[in-house]
């Protein structure tokens, strides 16, 4: 497995949005992933259409929004820069709404935490004290703003203006203002007529705190619904599991005991127990040699010790490499667990997390992508295991 990364370009921590990068940014990172990716029939053309996308030197932003266009603009999906100018204009009156009443919008996020711990729920996004939950687009970057003595400034002390200030930014430069993790649901709110709102396991988190900050600006907390989850089982991976006797949740959960336990079932010569009771007679015979040498001088118990020590080390070293040597006998069969293991739980993580969409464009072609929608829909969410959509 392996990332491929556009790194920042040097300079102030713009937006994503409007971090410029260039031709050669996008170059180095195609030619990145040509090396890495396996050639399969459907490479050459994946290759070709993520070329499209970024052949005009686009921001991460937009190069992302014309592959999500491209996967299911068919589907009837809608994407909107929450950047672009003529959008930041029409919150120019939220946001001022959000700098008149600042305070009272601290305290009512307060109060939803207060809400959540007292249920026993841990806060996924806590609000750190005096944080006006908003940032100011600046020469030096994105800033996050506080007040402090009626002044919404930054931690690095770059900007420092007064609430008169701000409120002259909702009209004047409105697209110089963003929200917020806690303050953007405010926004889309305000406006989009929100029916629901599809959230993953830690957005739902935090935004259980957001009720008493909807109502201080008379509007109804949306209905949250848990996103879909998934991990996809592929056909050489079931394959494996029926040849090991393994269900999903034992790949996914307990697979190190289980391949361990599969190891130790190849061991016919009984290694561990045979090393084991090595050890136990040797302490048995060693301990009264230890003990008569002490009796006859001092000195010599420490000796003796370190003797045993020494002896005792010797063999779990020549344990050890007697265990490599099972382990290379059954090599084959081992990195069969170790692809059942990178293909369900990569990095211990859950697929989705890890592995994007266009591992598997590469490996199957986009009639994988169109099989999502006919799995069908659960309205509570939570995790399933998917396969079929392709055949390996």
């Amino acid at each position: 497995m392996k990332r491929i990364r556009i790194e920042r370009p040097a300079g102030p921590r713009l937006a994503v949005s409007r971090t410029a990068l260039t031709a050669e940014h996008w170059s180095q990172a195609l030619q990145e992933l040509a090396a890495q990716l396996p050639d399969t029939e459907f490479k050459p053309a994946l290759l070709e259409r993520l070329q499209s996308h970024v052949s005009d030197a686009p921001t991460l932003s937009l190069a992302f929004a014309r592959l999500l266009a491209d996967w299911f603009g068919s589907q009837g999906l809608v994407l909107m820069d929450a950047d672009d100018p003529n959008v930041r204009a029409l919150e120019g009156p939220m946001f001022r709404d959000l700098i008149q009443s600042n305070d009272d919008l601290e305290q009512a996020l307060r109060t939803g935490e207060s809400r959540v711990t007292e249920r026993g729920f841990p806060l996924q996004a806590e609000t750190a004290p005096g944080s006006a939950n908003l940032f100011l687009h600046h020469e030096q970057g994105r800033l996050l703003l506080f007040k402090e003595n009626g002044v919404f400034t930054d931690r690095r002390g770059y900007v420092a203006l007064t609430a008169e200030e701000m409120l002259e930014l909702t009209e004047s430069a409105p697209d110089r203002l963003s929200t917020n993790a806690l303050t953007r649901p405010l926004m889309q709110d305000y406006l989009f007529p929100v029916i629901a709102s599809v959230l993953g396991p830690s957005e739902l988190a935090y935004w259980g705190v957001l009720g008493p900050a909807f109502a201080q600006f008379n509007m109804s907390l949306p209905i949250l619904v848990p996103r879909q989850s998934f991990t996809y089982l592929e056909h050489n991976v079931a394959k494996l599991l029926d040849k090991y006797r393994l269900s999903v949740e034992e790949a996914m959960s307990e697979w190190e005991q289980r391949r361990a336990q599969w190891l130790n079932m190849q061991d016919q010569w009984n290694l561990e127990g045979q090393f084991q009771q090595a050890r136990t007679q040797f302490v048995d015979l060693y301990t009264p040699v230890m003990e008569t040498v002490s009796s006859m001088q001092p000195g010599l118990a420490k000796l003796a010790e370190n003797n045993r020590d020494k002896i005792l080390e010797q063999i779990a070293y020549l344990e050890s490499r007697s265990l490599e040597a099972l382990a290379q006998k059954h090599e084959a069969s081992l990195r069969q667990w170790d692809r059942i293991h990178a293909a369900l739980s990569p990095l211990e993580k859950p697929q989705e997390r890890v592995y994007g969409a266009v591992h598997y464009w590469n490996r199957y072609g986009l009639q994988w992508l169109a099989g999502w929608t006919e799995v069908p829909y659960e309205v509570t969410g939570g995790h399933r295991l998917v396969q079929g959509l392709a055949s390996s």
